[in-house]
């Protein structure tokens, strides 16, 4: 684990108080009022640049006193350098290692830079390797996760004003030092985001988690009529999923990399697509690395599927399984353009749950080919909120399979309907199978919906031998009850209960409600 910042203050206060007890033991002559004065004195010249610490190493320098390290600890932290600064020493876990890049300089000579990205206890850092340093990069002799120490770098201001440590001629980089800690360094996770920690105010991020789904690579010309390359990956951890788009090298880099991987991305851009989702891209200098094992720090489920009880609304990208229910018709309808689209909706169960799976244009006709009881994989589907309910959605993009043939359909249980009466209604929610009495007529009346448009709906009280509940049947379903009389049975499947006249408890019909009409009437039953 790291040490807290209080924990380093006190080391650098015991080796202030071994260093000046180092001088008294050899200069007899001077007080440790005296050294200390020294100190302050030189830290006041080095404006600042330097700890107590190594104020007192120069002291000890210029005193002719030899003070030994027993320990390596940074001069300066990342946190603390400034612009000019010369003859730096300072130490970090390498985060990111780029490739190295050659150009050519004003005398047509070639030149050749490397970066990396390494991070102490106070922050991250940019190093830049210049020439012949940037072989350490090139034979791969540097690399992420090592501890190194840069000795005699000096300071600049880089892109965008960040400061950057530059490894020069004079300049020395050792690769794992012996005597540090690395334990006193952030590891690589501390860096890497959840997915739900990604917002599009990130610009910048480094997430981690599985490869659940893979889309072809697709190619496409540039303006200069080169091709370029690109393909579309989910990745997911225990917080959510997000898309991850490769460009370019980084699609021959991972063409083998297959569904169920596990990979770390480092430095990719966060942009936002057209529907105001997030989505991950790769740049030149973001790293993938493919991991050969779930990492120990992440704890989610090798399940790529959402159950039905965790939808919310506005979710992209879902994998779900689960079991048809019912089935509706196809249904068409006008776009806003003049076109025509279809839609057929289905009911869909799991363990958690129900919910209503609608069908975009050509997937509306799988319907047909669909049966109750069957189990379907939807992959790439999406949620919207319709009625004060979420549904869920597959157009163009999504993928609908019947009967997959994976291990999870097993977990999928059989349905069972279960028919409650009127007295066993509590609270909102549905769908649910109810059956009653008609206590009084079916009234038709047409209504304005939220839409402006004018339908029909019919409404009677459906009783049993204890309570009575309010109904609305809409649209198809008003055929079905307007000339029934008082005292028939009927069993309403699918409907709802929500909050209506007064605050009580209503029951009203959806998309796929259907109604069962029992021959008999009240004078021919004598229990329900």
């Amino acid at each position: 684990m790291l040490l807290s910042e209080k924990s380093i203050i006190v080391v650098k206060k015991m080796e202030l108080t071994e260093i000046i007890e180092r001088i008294l033991q050899t200069r007899q002559d001077l007080t440790q009022e005296m050294i200390l004065r020294m100190v302050d004195e030189k830290k006041i010249e080095a404006e600042g640049y330097f700890t107590d610490e190594g104020a007192a190493r120069v002291v000890a320098s210029e005193l002719g006193v030899e003070i030994l390290r027993k320990s390596f600890q940074p001069e300066i932290l990342s946190r603390d350098l400034v612009s000019g600064l010369n003859d730096v020493t300072i130490a970090g876990r390498v985060i990111i290692v780029y490739p190295t890049k050659t150009f050519s300089r004003p005398q047509k000579t070639e030149g050749k830079v490397a970066h990396l990205l390494v991070a102490d206890e106070s922050g991250k850092l940019n190093i830049v390797l210049w020439d012949d340093k940037t072989s350490l990069v090139e034979n791969g002799m540097i690399k992420q996760g090592q501890i190194i120490r840069i000795l005699h770098g000096y300071v600049r201001e880089g892109f965008y004003g960040k400061l950057e440590v530059h490894v020069g001629l004079r300049s020395n980089i050792q690769i794992s030092p012996p005597e540090v800690d690395d334990r006193e360094y952030p590891s690589i996770e501390h860096f890497v985001q959840r997915v739900k920690d990604v917002t599009k105010q990130s610009k910048e991020t480094s997430v981690g988690g599985i490869v659940d789904r893979m889309h072809p690579v697709s190619t496409f010309e540039r303006r200069d009529g080169t091709l370029g390359k690109v393909r579309r990956l989910l990745l997911r951890d225990e917080t959510g999923q997000i898309p991850l788009v490769l460009w370019n090298k980084k699609v021959d880099e991972l063409i083998d990399l297959k569904s169920g991987s596990y990979i770390r991305v480092m430095a990719a851009r966060v942009k936002e697509n057209l529907t105001g989702q997030l989505e991950i891209h790769t740049k030149n200098s973001t790293q993938i690395e493919l991991l050969t094992k779930q990492p120990k720090y992440s704890t989610f489920s090798l399940s790529r599927f959402t159950e039905i009880n965790e939808l919310k609304v506005s979710m992209y990208n879902l994998d779900v399984l689960a079991r048809v229910i019912q089935i509706g018709r196809i249904r068409e309808f006008k776009r806003r353009n003049g076109e025509k689209g279809y839609i057929s909706t289905l009911l869909l169960n799991d363990e958690t749950g129900f919910i209503h799976l609608n069908l975009w244009e050509d997937k509306a006709s799988l319907s047909n080919q669909i049966q109750s009881g069957d189990i379907v994989l939807v992959e790439g589907a999406y949620t919207r909120e319709r009625f004060g309910e979420i549904n869920l959605n597959v157009g163009k993009q999504g993928v609908l399979t019947l009967n997959p043939n994976v291990v999870e359909s097993e977990n999928i249980p059989p349905y069972i309907e279960k028919t409650i009466t009127v007295a066993e209604v509590r609270n909102e929610n549905g769908p649910i199978t109810i059956k009653g009495i008609l206590a009084t007529k079916p009234s038709i009346q047409e209504v304005a919906t939220t839409q402006g448009k004018r339908v029909e709906v019919a409404s009677f009280y459906l009783r049993d031998s204890a309570e009575e509940i309010r109904v609305s049947l809409w649209r198809d379903l008003i055929d079905a009850v307007k000339d029934l009389s008082v005292g028939r049975e009927i069993k309403i499947r699918h409907a709802y209960i929500k909050r209506g006249l007064e605050n009580k408890l209503e029951l009203t019909s959806r998309i796929l409600t259907s109604i069962e009409i029992s021959k008999l009437e009240l004078n021919d039953i004598n229990t329900l």
